[in-house]
């Protein structure tokens, strides 16, 4: 997931990139949204023939806890036992099929303003529920002010993918935990190295605000 950087002169190329990815999703969210939905139709046209992994998000959030409890952030418990009581049910009424599973901002492929397509299949052949790909997209989870700036592109992402391929009541009431997944099961692969210790640390912020803010995320749609 690309981030919301606050740029410094001088511009890194990275960070310039990453802003350009941000200005994109935000101006086109809705319009990304409608084509999530038609990637996602073509996608379960093949997965009989791709036979995608069968990733388990819920499980894998599950097993992530541990990890999270003794970094000792400001979490409560009450955010772990929602996750595992609520999630648990939710998580099995989800529309699940072949989905990009890695779908960065950078991914999207316009034309005269218009997205065209999408690229990065690499590595992914995954099963998951659906709205994975549109959360993913969506971009990092960032503390105020950019929050509302994320919620906003996210709302726009959800009516469009709406638009095309209805969400069920059962998906507008998982974005919240399919968020919360997301970050979880990163402390899988996170470590204290150079690579991956910025994304530890982003992830943390990002966990702590989704504990501490679950109503910014319910009702979405």
């Amino acid at each position: 997931m690309d981030s919301c950087y606050i740029i410094q002169l001088p511009w890194e190329r990275r960070a310039a990139k990453y802003l350009e990815n941000n200005e994109l999703r935000d101006k086109n969210a809705f319009k990304l949204g409608q084509a999530i939905a038609r990637l996602h139709k073509a996608l379960k046209t093949v997965q009989e023939d791709v036979k995608p992994w069968e990733g388990n998000l819920y499980e894998q959030g599950e097993s992530a806890i541990p990890i999270v409890k003794k970094l000792g952030m400001e979490i409560g418990e009450e955010f772990y036992d929602d996750y595992l009581k609520t999630f648990s049910v939710l998580h099995d009424k989800l529309p699940k099929q072949l989905i990009h599973g890695n779908l960065c901002g950078e991914y999207a492929v316009y034309e005269n303003d218009e997205i065209v397509g999408f690229k990065g299949f690499e590595t992914y052949n995954l099963s998951f529920p659906r709205i994975y790909d549109i959360i993913w997209c969506a971009g990092e989870i960032n503390s105020q002010p950019l929050i509302d700036v994320y919620l906003k592109t996210l709302i726009e992402m959800l009516k469009g993918y709406n638009s095309i391929s209805p969400l069920t009541a059962e998906e507008k009431q998982s974005v919240y935990y399919v968020s919360c997944a997301t970050y979880l099961k990163g402390y899988g692969y996170y470590s204290e190295s150079d690579e991956t210790f910025d994304l530890m640390a982003r992830g943390n912020r990002a966990m702590v605000f989704l504990a501490n803010n679950k109503e910014k995320f319910m009702n979405l749609l």
